[in-house]
């Protein structure tokens, strides 16, 4: 990791001066926001640095204020960290602000930029957002599938029970969450067929994973071409290489897969039978879709449909395991609510305090501790500053989260600050608490993840008695790096039969 992070730090030394020496950098006498010193070449790197940016952003704050200016390579930064500014970018200014900056990413893991997440603000980003909140997360669509969820959930259960004993078996929740969300997650946009070992597309599937954790690596890394635009040719990292590898790959088993679909297609298909695939293909008229946008949207799903969840769900584990309280009043809630059956979707929305342990959980630890970039295409007001064109914004969730200036005892896991504010919900209005973002940009399938997220906690609280291997005494609570933000050590997790039933069938 240090050697990595040397190497770039040279990379973007070298690319800098070439970029100066071919282009003269913009200047303009505006005052922009304060921040921390700009060194020559490496801007504020020094400051930020490489780990854990969500919290040097927030400790920076503390000094320079809740809008903070920086600069790394070429890159002009800003920084959000007030209730009252996010509200300006995210919902008051939200057009002048939804754009996304270039990236290698973008060019070739979005399929030149025709990936929701990775499109900037135009009719292209339009369309495809409009085709995920209509057919693809829908609250009819997200309804319709719930006996997927239901049935992986299911498996999972049934695998835990299966390998353990009256004494319990040692979980390791990292592979367990990846596999469960997974699981839904290649059922809700591919369908069964390829869980088949017969199938001829079974094998691609296998090693198409490899291929999506590479990019997921890929996505999360600092690129020296990002923050010096126009010298992707240097490709001083190799990540430049690395990532149009990716790309092939990727378009080559997402053109078997929908080749695959469209000879379902021509046969009958009843809906309730559609996956996401089979939707996307049957859209026609002005709703049709490029090949590029269907591997965008692919890529939206897959990529940032698992790690998400599934960290979520491991952090939310985390935190009622090593407080014992709070994991036998849910477990106590829950067993209230059903009455002697395995809790299902249609229950999570009776039990108010399934809500607030998940709700506590994503403000303590929100999977994606920063927003995504947000990208001006002209200059904006904001804050009394002029900001010039093509800053890139983000805004700190951690540390709106976790401001003592807005929560009580912030670091602590009180789920209880939620029954006292039931209306602060996942909904992003509330600047306080946007776990998954606010405005255009917010995560379309924000509904569905909070919705596996309760379902999966709930279902492995009833079941299980929960607690720490023997031997261990306490839970690393340390994060990880990346975009996403796991628990730097796989959680290991002492699971216990509670029920005398763990095969259940799902009641209609």
């Amino acid at each position: 990791m240090e050697m990595e992070n040397m190497n770039f730090v040279w990379a973007l030394l070298v690319a800098v001066l070439v970029w100066a020496f071919f282009r003269r950098r913009d200047r303009h006498n505006l005052p922009l926001p304060p921040g921390p010193i700009q060194w020559p070449v490496v801007g504020s790197l020094f400051s930020v640095g490489f780990r854990y940016r969500h919290k040097t952003f927030a400790a920076l704050a503390n000094k320079y204020g809740p809008l903070m200016h920086l600069r790394l390579g070429a890159s002009n930064i800003l920084v959000v960290s007030s209730p009252e500014l996010a509200m300006e970018v995210l919902k008051h200014k939200d057009f002048e602000w939804s754009s996304r900056p270039p990236s290698a990413a973008g060019k070739y893991i979005g399929f030149d930029f025709h990936s929701l997440d990775f499109a900037p603000n135009g009719p292209q980003w339009r369309h495809l957002r409009k085709i995920c909140i209509t057919h693809l997360f829908s609250p009819t669509r997200i309804k319709m599938q719930s006996q997927i969820r239901r049935e992986e959930i299911l498996k999972m259960v049934d695998g835990i029970a299966a390998g353990g004993s009256p004494k319990g078996v040692v979980v390791d929740m990292r592979k367990m969450c990846d596999s469960l969300v997974l699981s839904i997650v290649k059922r809700m946009l591919f369908g069964k067929k390829y869980s088949n070992p017969e199938h001829p597309m079974a094998k691609e599937m296998e090693s198409f994973m490899e291929v999506v954790k590479e990019a997921m690596i890929l996505i999360g890394a600092l690129i020296v071409s990002d923050l010096v635009p126009g010298l992707d040719w240097l490709d001083l990292q190799g990540y430049d290489r690395r990532i149009r590898k990716v790309s092939r790959r990727l378009e080559r088993v997402y053109k078997l897969i929908l080749d695959d679909h469209k000879k379902d297609l021509e046969n009958e298909y009843a809906e309730e039978a559609k996956d996401f695939v089979h939707i996307l293909l049957s859209l026609k008229g002005e709703e049709q879709l490029t090949e590029k946008s269907l591997m965008g949207l692919m890529t939206d799903v897959f990529l940032f449909g698992v790690d998400i969840t599934a960290t979520g769900i491991e952090w939310a584990m985390a935190e009622l395991i090593q407080n014992q309280r709070i994991l036998k009043k849910l477990q106590q809630a829950i067993d209230d609510t059903v009455n002697g059956r395995l809790v299902e979707e249609f229950d999570i929305c009776r039990i108010s305090y399934l809500e607030s342990v998940v709700k506590e959980a994503l403000r303590l630890h929100p999977p994606v501790p920063l927003t995504d970039p947000h990208y001006n295409e002209e200059a904006v007001d904001l804050s009394g500053y002029k900001i010039p064109a093509k800053f890139v914004m983000f805004v700190n969730i951690w540390g709106l989260a976790h401001d003592p200036k807005l929560w009580d005892e912030p670091f602590e896991f009180r789920p209880e600050r939620f029954e006292a504010c039931p209306d602060l919900n996942v909904s992003g209005n509330d600047m306080r608490y946007i776990p998954f973002s606010s405005g255009r940009r917010k995560c379309p399938a924000s509904n569905l993840a909070y919705l596996k997220m309760q379902h999966a906690i709930a279902v492995l609280v009833q079941a299980f008695d929960w607690s720490l291997p023997e031997g261990q005494q306490d839970v690393n609570m340390e994060e990880g790096f990346g975009v996403i933000c796991p628990m730097k050590v796989p959680l290991l997790a002492l699971a216990k039969p509670r029920l005398e039933f763990l095969h259940a069938t799902p009641t209609t």
